[in-house]
């Protein structure tokens, strides 16, 4: 089998040529029990691991086994023959099937790779603007606050050296820095990683909470709008604050593909002296911006949230 797996050409070969000299030497006997299992299982690999003129040597070497095998096994005939290419054909179109398949598993992850990548190089370039956009702010703002203390100082000089326009250039000399102290702590603190979505989920679960967390994903999966995913992500992880952290308790986050939509469930026991109210106006004000819609209620001791979110791109 591992042969066969890695020479299917050769096997074939091997197998035709072996039905033929057994022909030779012992004549007409019953042999089909195990010569033509080993004939279909190399069909399913001239489908499975052969391509171009590989494949069709392969297919009419485990063929001419097959013919060898009904032409003199007393058993078959070559009345057997059609049906015995019947079975042959199923077994070489499940193999091309199975090929098919793994290209297109291939190819799905190569494409998930590369909108990773790009998710990744866009949040690196909007990091990058950002504080390019930062940089000119702080060098407007150092200009215009040199140019004030310039200003003032030259005043001073002119009124005579009043101790006022000096308190006044101090004042302004520490507004500057006030300013920069800002600006310097926001390009500090200025995110490098990419914003979390929805394929983050799974970490979010196993880090916010203790509780048996269950994610269940439905639909056919496809990368959504940056905008999408984080708001969906940023709800869950708000939801989770009102469900009760405990190792004894489940909870549950069902994420739906829709057509037209991006569904949430998360349900699970509320948490004690939780500040519901304030949660449920954060998570409103997020769906406003794309339209979506929110319900929670509470029955039987779980609290259960379902979200809707609009897949249009104006409200993206």
């Amino acid at each position: 089998m591992a042969f066969a797996r890695r020479a299917p050409l050769q096997a074939a070969a091997i197998l035709a040529a072996a039905t033929a000299a057994n022909e030779l030497f012992f004549g007409h006997l019953i042999r089909c029990g195990a010569a033509l299992p080993a004939s279909f299982y190399v069909m399913y690999l001239a489908g499975r691991a052969c391509a171009g003129p590989r494949r069709a040597l392969t297919l009419a070497a485990a063929g001419a086994g097959v013919i060898i095998q009904c032409g003199y096994d007393p058993r078959l005939g070559l009345g057997a023959i059609p049906l015995m290419a019947a079975v042959s054909g199923v077994f070489f179109g499940a193999g091309l099937l199975v090929r098919r398949r793994s290209a297109m598993v291939a190819r799905l992850r190569r494409s998930t790779e590369q909108l990773r990548a790009q998710r990744e190089r866009t949040a690196r370039l909007a990091v990058a603007a950002e504080r390019a956009r930062i940089t000119a702010d702080l060098r407007g703002t150092l200009r215009a606050g040199i140019d004030e203390i310039g200003a003032l100082a030259s005043a001073a000089l002119d009124a005579g050296a009043d101790p006022r326009s000096f308190a006044a250039i101090e004042r302004a000399g520490r507004s500057v820095l006030d300013s920069m102290r800002h600006v310097v702590g926001t390009l500090r603190d200025a995110p490098t990683d990419p914003e979390p979505g929805l394929a983050e989920l799974a970490g979010l679960l196993a880090s916010a909470t203790t509780a048996d967390a269950r994610l269940s994903v439905t639909g056919p999966v496809r990368p959504l709008p940056a905008s999408i995913e984080l708001a969906g992500y940023r709800i869950v992880e708000q939801l989770l604050t009102v469900l009760r952290d405990d190792p004894a308790t489940q909870v549950e986050v069902r994420v739906r593909f829709a057509a037209d939509r991006l569904e949430l469930r998360v349900a699970g026991p509320p948490a004690a002296g939780d500040d519901l109210r304030q949660v449920r106006s954060v998570v409103q004000a997020r769906l406003a911006l794309y339209g979506g819609t929110f319900d929670i209620d509470d029955a039987a001791g779980r609290r259960a949230a379902r979200i809707r979110l609009p897949l249009v791109t104006s409200h993206v």
